[in-house]
């Protein structure tokens, strides 16, 4: 955008046009930045505190709105950028949740999907992109750490692996070696 900005300014500068000939033109780019926000939800009362839509009608020259134009540009960028991560900030919450509550049944990929209305290959991604590793990695780090946290309140091993669905007391001690270097005994000892 700003590049076509820039571009329409110095065509209005070559051909020596003053702002009022230019006016229906600047009308439109206000409309387009109104219409920008409209689009990505966001009130222009509450990014700028003025409606855009007369404030273009008191800049002085082409230049004041070249200067005015490219701050628009880059408020709205910014809003939109800041509105994408709280959205990103709740999701992430959201899937959090949904595991911790869900973290002692089967949760499935299929499952997460279901809950956030998502196809199972998007949330996989999603997922990724979001949590910086895999949806069975994340699922058996956070098993584990559930499990550490059970075995401190005095569950015992076999007890632990029915917990958190794992098919037996054998394998999720060798799972809980593989990660910890040590069995789930030894590091209760510790």
């Amino acid at each position: 955008f700003k590049t076509h900005m820039e571009g329409l300014i110095v065509s209005f500068k070559s051909g020596d046009y003053d702002i009022t000939y230019c006016s229906s033109t600047l009308r439109d780019l206000v409309t387009l930045f109104y219409e920008m926000m409209q689009q990505n939800q966001l009130d222009m009362w509450v990014v700028f505190g003025y409606d855009i839509r007369e404030y273009y009608k008191q800049i002085p020259d082409i230049d004041a709105f070249h200067q005015w134009g490219n701050y628009l540009c880059e408020t709205i960028v910014r809003s939109i950028r800041h509105q994408k991560e709280s959205i990103d900030v709740d999701l992430k919450e959201k899937i959090i949740r949904i595991i911790d509550d869900n973290l002692e049944t089967c949760i499935s990929l299929d499952y997460l999907a279901d809950e956030l209305h998502m196809r199972p290959d998007a949330a996989s991604r999603m997922f990724k992109q979001m949590m910086g590793k895999g949806y069975a990695e994340y699922i058996k780090e956070e098993k584990l750490n559930r499990a550490i946290r059970l075995m401190e309140q005095g569950y015992s091993v076999k007890d632990i692996a029915e917990k958190l669905g794992y098919s037996s007391s054998q394998y999720f001690i060798k799972v809980f070696k593989e990660v910890y270097g040590i069995t789930p005994h030894q590091y209760r000892k510790k």
